[in-house]
């Protein structure tokens, strides 16, 4: 199987993102803040963040990324969670 960079799929059309990750994205959980919901998928060496608007439930925005505070945020929420199922 071929690999996509984050490069590649940060250049393409929203359409053939959204394709990608539909076919090679592996799902890794929802957030929802205000009136977003937020889906955290990665692909090969890079996580994708989709916002979708809960009134008409399309994408938003498709946003990738592999450093930052984007993991920064998302690994926070995880550790939070892992603390409440293990430590009540």
């Amino acid at each position: 199987m071929n690999r996509i960079t984050i490069e590649e799929f940060s250049g393409l059309p929203d359409q053939e993102q959204r394709e990608i990750l539909k076919n090679i994205g592996v799902y890794l959980d929802s957030f929802y803040s205000g009136g977003e919901k937020r889906e955290f998928y990665s692909i090969d060496h890079f996580f994708v963040e989709v916002q979708i608007d809960l009134v008409d439930p399309i994408p938003v925005k498709i946003k990738a990324f592999d450093t930052g505070e984007e993991i920064d945020q998302y690994s926070t929420i995880f550790n939070e969670l892992i603390t409440e199922l293990f430590h009540p």
